[in-house]
C-alpha cells in the first residue's frame, strides 16, 4: 500500500468514487490530481466541471464545462470521459454544454421582453434538435434516472417560447394569444407533460372566450383580460328585459359579464368610498382616544384624591391612637 498518492492515483481514485456517487470526495481526489501533476490534469479538469453541473447549474457552468471540453477537443478529437458507468466523447459533451448556454441564456432573459425571450427559446430550440436530434443529454442523465433527449428539450422550450409569445401579446390580441397557447399544449402533450397542457389549455378557454359587457353592453375577448365574471343575481325577468346579442352577458342566474373598463369604475368607485369611511372611522377613533385619555386622566385625578385623603384619615386615627394609649397609661 502507497504512504503518498501520486497525481494519477488520485485520478483514479475520483473516477471509482464517481462510480459510488460518491461526488464530494470525487471532487477532492481530482483537485489533488490536478495539484499532484496527474498525466490526466486535463480530464481532471473535464471531471471537476462535470461535478459542477450538479443539481441545478447556470449558464455559467455550462460556459466553463464547453470551454475545458473544446479545448481538450482541440489536442485530441478522439478524447473521452469516463463518468461513473458512461464514457463519452468530448465533442458530444461540448456540443450538449453548448446548446445547453443557449437555454440558460434564453431562460434568463427578463420578463419585460417576452417576444425577445421567445426568439431565443426558439433558436436554443432549433440547436437542441439539429445538433443533439434523438440523442440523450447525459448532463442530466448524469445525476438522475431522467433520460430526456434533444427533440423533447427542443420541444419544451418551444412550448414555452409560445407561452411567451401568448402573453406578449394576449392585452392587443387575446385570441391570438390563445392560438400561441394551443401550439404550447401540444408541444406539452409531445413530451407527455399533461400538468402543463392542462393548464395551458385552462388559460385557452379563457383567453378565446368573448362575451358581452353587462353593464355598457361592449363586446370584448379574453376572460380575465378584457373582461370579468362578477358574483351577482340574475333574474328571469332580467334576462328577458336584456338587450339580445350574440355573445352573452351572464355565466348563470350568479354572475355576470362586466367588461374591463366598468369593472375598474366599480372597483375604483367602491375604494373610493371604503377609504372615505375609513377616513371618517380614523377620525372618529381619534375622538373617542382623546375622550378615552380625558376620562382615564380625570379618573386618575379622583383616585390621587382619595388616596390624599386615604392617608389624612390614617394619620388621624394614628393620633387619636395616641391619645388613646395616653390617656390609659395615666389611669
Amino acid at each position: 500500500m502507497k504512504l503518498f498518492k501520486s497525481g494519477d492515483d488520485r485520478f483514479k481514485e475520483g473516477n471509482e468514487l464517481i462510480k459510488m456517487k460518491d461526488y464530494d470526495k470525487a471532487r477532492t481526489s481530482f483537485t489533488k490530481a490536478i495539484k499532484k501533476g496527474s498525466s490526466d490534469s486535463d480530464l481532471a479538469e473535464a471531471m471537476l466541471a462535470l461535478l459542477d453541473l450538479k443539481g441545478n447549474p447556470g449558464e455559467a457552468e455550462y460556459v466553463n464545462a464547453y470551454n475545458i471540453f473544446n479545448r481538450i477537443y482541440n489536442k485530441d478529437k478522439e478524447s473521452a470521459v469516463e463518468f461513473g458507468l458512461f464514457v463519452v466523447s468530448c465533442s458530444y459533451l461540448m456540443i450538449e454544454c453548448g446548446c445547453m448556454i443557449l437555454e440558460k441564456r434564453a431562460l434568463s432573459m427578463p420578463s419585460n421582453d417576452l417576444e425577445a425571450r421567445a426568439k431565443a427559446l426558439f433558436k436554443a430550440a432549433e440547436n437542441f434538435k439539429e445538433l443533439m436530434g434523438e440523442n440523450k443529454l447525459l448532463t442530466v442523465e448524469f445525476y438522475s434516472s431522467v433520460e430526456v433527449t434533444g427533440v423533447e428539450r427542443a420541444n419544451r422550450l418551444m412550448a414555452i417560447g409560445n407561452e411567451d409569445l401568448a402573453e406578449s401579446i394576449v392585452w392587443m390580441d387575446p385570441k391570438k394569444a390563445a392560438e400561441h397557447l394551443l401550439n404550447a399544449a401540444n408541444f406539452y402533450r409531445q413530451i407527455g407533460d399533461g400538468d402543463a397542457e392542462a393548464t395551458v389549455k385552462n388559460r385557452i378557454s379563457l383567453y378565446a372566450k368573448a362575451a358581452t359587457c353587462w353593464i355598457c353592453g361592449c363586446e370584448a375577448s379574453g376572460e380575465t383580460i378584457h373582461f370579468v365574471s362578477m358574483e351577482t343575481n340574475v333574474t328571469d325577468v332580467l334576462v328577458k328585459g336584456k338587450k339580445e346579442s350574440v355573445l352573452p352577458s351572464f355565466a348563470d342566474h350568479s354572475s355576470i359579464y362586466v367588461c374591463r373598463a366598468c369593472y375598474l369604475a366599480i372597483s375604483n368607485r367602491a375604494d373610493k368610498i371604503a377609504s372615505e369611511y375609513h377616513e371618517i372611522a380614523m377620525q372618529e377613533m381619534s375622538k373617542m382616544e382623546v375622550r378615552l385619555e380625558d376620562r382615564i386622566e380625570d379618573n386618575l385625578s379622583m383616585i390621587h384624591v382619595l388616596e390624599k385623603k386615604i392617608e389624612d384619615n390614617a394619620s388621624m386615627i394614628f393620633e387619636l391612637e395616641q391619645k388613646i394609649d395616653k390617656i390609659s397609661y395615666g389611669n
